[in-house]
C-alpha cells in the first residue's frame, strides 16, 4: 500500500449524504477489504493518485433501511480540481471493482483552507 495514504476503518453509521451511495451500491456484487480497495482506487486515478491524502472506510448496516449495508470510502485530497473530477467520474467503476461508494473531501484544514465536501 502506498505510504502516503492514511487509512482508517469504521463500522459506525455515516450521517452524511447517502442517497447516491445507496443508488450505486444496489449494483454492487463484491466488497473488497479496504487495503485492496484503496489500491484499485489509486490505480484508476493513475498520475492523480498523489493527490489522495487519507481514506476512511465505513462499513455499516442501516437499521431503518431493512439492514441495507453501506460500504463507503471517504477520500481526502489536496485541492486539485482534476483529481476531484476524476474521483467523481470513477464512482461507478469503483463500486463495480471494489463494492465501495465514494465520497470526497478537499482542501485539508492543515493546508490553511476550509474543508469542502463533494458528494460523489
Amino acid at each position: 500500500m502506498p505510504s502516503h495514504v492514511q487509512i482508517e476503518h469504521s463500522t459506525k453509521p455515516w450521517f452524511g449524504p447517502k442517497k447516491r451511495a445507496k443508488e450505486l451500491l444496489t449494483k454492487r456484487t463484491i466488497v473488497l477489504p479496504p487495503e485492496q480497495a484503496i489500491e484499485i482506487l489509486l490505480k484508476i486515478l493513475g498520475r492523480m493518485a498523489s493527490a489522495v491524502q487519507r481514506a476512511r472506510f465505513i462499513d455499516f448496516q442501516h437499521k431503518d433501511q431493512k439492514g441495507f449495508r453501506y460500504t463507503i470510502v471517504i477520500v481526502w485530497t489536496r485541492s486539485d480540481d482534476n483529481a476531484r473530477q476524476a474521483i467523481y467520474e470513477m464512482a461507478e467503476e469503483l463500486i463495480q471493482r471494489t463494492g465501495c461508494a465514494l465520497l470526497c473531501f478537499f482542501r485539508r484544514s492543515d493546508e490553511g483552507g476550509t474543508i469542502v465536501r463533494s458528494d460523489t
